[in-house]
């Protein structure tokens, strides 16, 4: 198994995220942690918007030939610069609201990141496009744009 494949695995593990593909809530899962976690590691995606938000169609492909592949536990060993700078991003996955699933925190953490770094949206306009392409997280918006800004 490729070390970026290893890469991938260790990182999501450091963030509590299962590298599981089987349903369309684990691909959005692995999706949104990676385009968060490249916030503070570059890990060489580019994103898109897409129906659920930030969308790499190369980590589609990633993860599908890693899912190929024998599953072992990452043997890779993330550096302490990178799981110093992957805590905060562990710290925002964990304030995930109690009535929010983790795919559904996910979505919205990295859906009002993108609209604030991408399009340079502000919160009345972040609110709005959540509103309009994703209602069923609108009630998650204000807790996700606070958590994101500390």
């Amino acid at each position: 198994m490729s070390d970026r494949f290893q890469a991938l695995g260790a990182i999501l593990n450091e963030l509590n995220v299962p590298l599981q593909i089987d349903t369309v809530e684990d691909r959005l899962k692995v999706q949104k942690a990676i385009y968060l976690a490249q916030t503070k590691v570059p890990l060489g995606y580019s994103y898109g918007w897409y129906l659920k938000g930030p969308y790499s169609t190369r980590l589609t492909k990633d993860y599908y030939e890693y899912a190929g592949q024998a599953q072992t536990p990452p043997s890779v060993q993330l550096k302490d610069s990178v799981k110093s700078a992957l805590k905060s991003i562990k710290d925002l996955i964990a304030a995930k609201p109690q009535d929010a699933s983790q795919a559904q925190w996910l979505e919205l953490l990295a859906s009002v990141h993108y609209l604030q770094a991408h399009w340079s949206l502000s919160g009345a306009g972040v609110n709005e496009k959540i509103a309009e392409t994703k209602p069923h997280l609108i009630h998650l918006v204000d807790s996700g744009m606070e958590a994101l800004q500390q």
